[in-house]
């Protein structure tokens, strides 16, 4: 779904913990060159300085938000980040899985089959 700014300005931003409406998106935080969506700010006190961007903001990263919908986006400003998936090399990597038992280390060839 591709959705541009002004789109995105429209939608109430919801905390899903308490249901408390938080306002309107003000600002939106892109990582370059990578073109990911770090996060977005909205207003911390309903003001008519925040429609043109000034006075206080509530930054929420993109792990907090937990669905963008038709007519409001839902966060959960209590969600913990994700933790860091260290891959491991026996799992991942099939170069570095340990040798079959069956054949106590040697790497030859199995029954019923030939390699080209």
């Amino acid at each position: 779904m591709d959705l541009s700014f002004k789109e995105l300005q429209k939608r109430d931003v919801v905390n899903v913990t308490d249901g408390k409406c938080l306002g309107h998106i003000v600002d939106l935080t892109l990582s370059f060159p990578k073109g990911v969506m770090i996060g977005i700010s909205v207003p911390t006190k309903k003001c008519w300085l925040t429609r043109f961007g000034f006075g206080d903001r509530i930054f929420i990263e993109s792990f907090k938000i937990k669905k963008i919908g038709s007519d409001v986006i839902l966060v959960d400003l209590n969600a913990q980040p994700p933790k860091k998936f260290e891959p491991c090399e026996q799992l991942c990597n099939p170069c570095f899985a340990p040798p079959n038992k069956r054949d106590n280390g040697n790497f030859s060839e199995q029954p019923g089959g030939e390699y080209e």
